[in-house]
């Protein structure tokens, strides 16, 4: 009979040991005293916005926040906006301990031990490629910035950039089937072709896929692929510079090749790139290749400014609403400069082209 009671008792703690928690605990700290009184919030992404889903006091250094989380998710600690504290981390039911300070950090968990240590090791790339870059600032001002010194510098810089985007690579993959590999890919998405997000969101499970910002990047995906190279171009109701109405399809499948340059008033590299795209319209304009902007501007002033001083001579179209244009979202444009390429026939010729690679194209076409 004891041996009995003795096997009961042991299954009993087994399974005690084994369940999961069914709330979340964090025991938070902050390194600065300053920060005692103020409000600590615990807010999520919700469609396009940052949302506070509770709040509590800093007391003495400390903080804690309880409640039930059903599903792991990505969530910040962060204080207002006028103070640039802030962490991400994954809300999960189990004990947590987070920080906030000068190096703010939450742990406790298996996926956000796995994420601070990923987070850890993309910080020691960063302080690699900073201290080469302040080398070579350095010895640029004081003019000791040899060709040979700058091919080094630059190599060795290229060498640890390959470096930290494989470890971004491989921490992806490696978690495929949770929260924390959907954070990572959302934060570096700019690193990889449409077609590898593609890819990798086809291969990973469900916990993956229901990250809002994988979401948001798999439907940018869907309208990209609805006006991929070789379908027609999708139509967008925009406003010309003195607010009358304006469309491309005024413009475009109107017979003549259709350059649609998607840029920016304050977009840097739009601006550096924008004389050989004259050049290009210079060359071609008599030869059936008209050029359409459209403009991820928000302030119709500055706008029309850059248009007149810029002499862009070509027609100019733009919502004002930045990168919450309708070109965002029917052509999924999440950089610029952006040029896009429409045959006489409205089809689309080619896109995310540099100004080399459109000239290219077009010899290839009007030959």
């Amino acid at each position: 009979m004891k041996k009995i009671y003795l096997l009961l008792a042991i299954t009993i703690i087994s399974i005690s040991c084994n369940q999961s928690p069914k709330s979340y605990h964090i025991s938070g700290q902050v390194t600065d005293t300053e920060l005692n009184g103020k409000i600590v919030y615990l807010s999520r992404i919700s469609g396009e916005e940052l949302v506070n889903v509770d709040s509590v006091m800093v007391e003495e250094g400390n903080f804690e926040f309880k409640g039930i989380q059903d599903i792991p998710a990505v969530y910040y600690l962060r204080f207002n906006d006028n103070i640039d504290i802030y962490t991400s981390f994954i809300l999960e039911n189990a004990e947590l301990v987070a920080v906030l300070g000068s190096e703010s950090s939450v742990k406790g968990s298996n996926l956000n031990n796995r994420l601070q240590s990923f987070i850890k090791k993309n910080e020691t790339f960063d302080e690699e490629m900073k201290a080469l870059e302040k080398i070579y600032l350095e010895k640029a001002a004081d003019n000791t910035l040899t060709e040979d010194i700058e091919i080094r510098l630059s190599n060795k810089y290229d060498s640890i950039n390959e470096l930290f985007i494989e470890h971004i690579q491989n921490f992806i993959l490696s978690n495929l089937d949770n929260v924390s590999g959907a954070f990572v890919l959302v934060r570096y998405q700019n690193l990889f072709e449409d077609k590898q997000l593609e890819n990798i969101i086809s291969k990973s499970e469900t916990a993956f896929q229901n990250e809002i910002g994988v979401k948001q990047i798999a439907e940018r995906l869907r309208r990209i692929a609805s006006v991929a190279e070789g379908k027609m171009f999708a139509d967008m109701n925009l406003r010309l510079p003195n607010g009358a109405p304006g469309k491309l399809s005024d413009y475009a499948g109107k017979g003549k090749f259709t350059i649609v340059d998607f840029w920016a008033s304050w977009c840097g590299p739009c601006r550096v790139a924008l004389p050989e795209l004259i050049d290009i319209y210079n060359e071609y304009k008599n030869k059936g290749v008209d050029v359409v902007g459209v403009s991820l501007d928000i302030d119709s002033t500055e706008w029309v400014n850059a248009i007149e001083n810029l002499h862009i001579p070509w027609v100019q179209l733009s919502d004002l609403k930045g990168w919450d244009a309708e070109a965002t979202k029917v052509y999924g444009v999440n950089s610029i400069p952006h040029l896009m390429l429409i045959n006489p026939d409205g089809s689309i010729a080619a896109k995310g082209m540099n100004e080399k690679e459109l000239r290219i194209k077009l010899q290839e076409l009007l030959k």
